[in-house]
């Protein structure tokens, strides 16, 4: 595989929430770590920080890598990177 296409690979195993490349700061988490945290939210909680990331299906959690902002990492009660 070439570069470029190595690139769109890792590319496609990556989500950001929508704050994310506006911050100069965030951290990334694993996929399995960010769905966790989704599940230990209430409804409507859950529903608007999902709503912050790019979607995918919870099936792939342990391919991918999720990038938040400091914001979207607290609401969840993530603090640290472990992706």
């Amino acid at each position: 595989m070439t570069q470029q296409g190595e690139e769109m690979g890792n590319a496609a195993q990556e989500r950001h929430c929508i704050h994310y490349r506006e911050q100069a700061t965030g951290n990334c988490y694993s996929g399995t770590e960010y769905v966790e945290a989704l599940q230990r939210l209430k409804g409507s909680a859950a529903m608007k920080a999902a709503s912050n990331v790019e979607a995918f299906f919870w099936r792939d959690a342990s391919m991918i890598k999720v990038w938040l902002c400091q914001q979207c990492a607290g609401v969840m009660s993530l603090k640290t990177s472990r992706a």
